[in-house]
Order: structure tokens, then sequence, then C-alpha cells
């Protein structure tokens, strides 16, 4: 009987371990081409940063000389409307999964051509950054130090309107 209570123990810590590491390789698989997109500082940045920053953009048509708050975007500078710390915003977390997952986005989708980047998220922590990019009329995002962007699934379209509308009051 004491022979077999061990087996039984033995065979739950196996199976515990082998959930385990399914459970990883499954999360990976999950991610795989977000992680490349974003290289790996940006991730880490966007699923661990302390700091969180929505920034609201000025649509085309100021020049950058005429802002008192600028942001840099691909093709040039925006200007900036509003900034909101966004770090213990209700939601910011599933925001931040949901940035991480293949199923965000639309990775065979050609991205749009001139994109009116409006919302931008910054992650940062210590002297590094990351700042992603929103064109929420055409679907598109992109990573601001570069310029590749990607088309985000219709559904991640209307969850990041819904946040943006939400921390700078539904305008």
């Amino acid at each position: 009987m004491l022979r077999s209570g061990r087996l039984v123990i033995v065979a739950i810590l196996v199976l515990g371990v082998a959930a385990g590491a399914f459970a990883v390789w499954y999360q990976q698989q999950q991610s795989r081409q977000a992680l490349r997109f974003w290289g790996t500082e940006g991730a880490s940045l966007i699923a661990r940063a302390p700091h969180v920053e929505a920034v609201w953009l000025e649509l085309a048509g100021k020049q950058a000389a005429d802002c008192d708050d600028s942001l840099e975007v691909p093709g040039g500078t925006a200007c900036v409307r509003q900034r909101q710390d966004v770090d213990r915003t209700p939601g910011i977390s599933n925001l931040r999964r949901a940035l991480m997952q293949d199923a965000t986005f639309q990775w065979s989708a050609e991205p749009p051509e001139g994109a009116d980047w409006e919302f931008a998220l910054r992650f940062f922590d210590e002297g590094q950054s990351t700042v992603l990019l929103f064109d929420l009329a055409r679907g598109a995002c992109a990573e601001a130090s570069t310029s590749r962007s990607v088309v985000l699934d219709p559904a991640a379209t209307k969850d990041l309107s819904d946040f943006f509308a939400e921390q700078f009051g539904g305008e």
C-alpha cells in the first residue's frame, strides 16, 4: 500500500511538470509573431514596464515647431494634444496581454499606406521606452522607432478605441 501511494505522488508530480511545460510552450506559440514584431526589448517593456502613458496625437495639419509637446513618428513629428498616465487604469493588464498575442493582429493583411497616427501608448522604465502608434480609423499599429506597421484585428481595434475614449473623455 505504501509503495502505490508513492507511485501516485510521483505520477501527480510528473503530470504537474508536464502540464507546466505544455502551458509555457502553448503561451509561446500564441505570441511568436508578436514577439518577433516588437523585438525582445519592446516586448519586455510592453509586458512589464511599470510606467504606461496614453498619448492623444494631433492629426496632420500642425507643424512640429508649433507644438508645445511632440512625439516622433515614422515620417516626422506629431503634436501631442494630451498625455495620460495609465499605469493603474482598469484594463491596462488586459491591453498589455492582448498586444503580446498573435490573434490581436492580422499578420497576412497589408498595412495601410499613409497612416494618421491618432493615439500612442508609451511603455517606459529606467531610460528605456517603446512607443506604439495607433491609427484606429484604418486599424493600423506601429512601433514609433521603426517604419514597420501591422493591421489590427477588428475586435482589437474596437477595444483600443474604447480604451482611448475612456482615457480622453470620449472625444
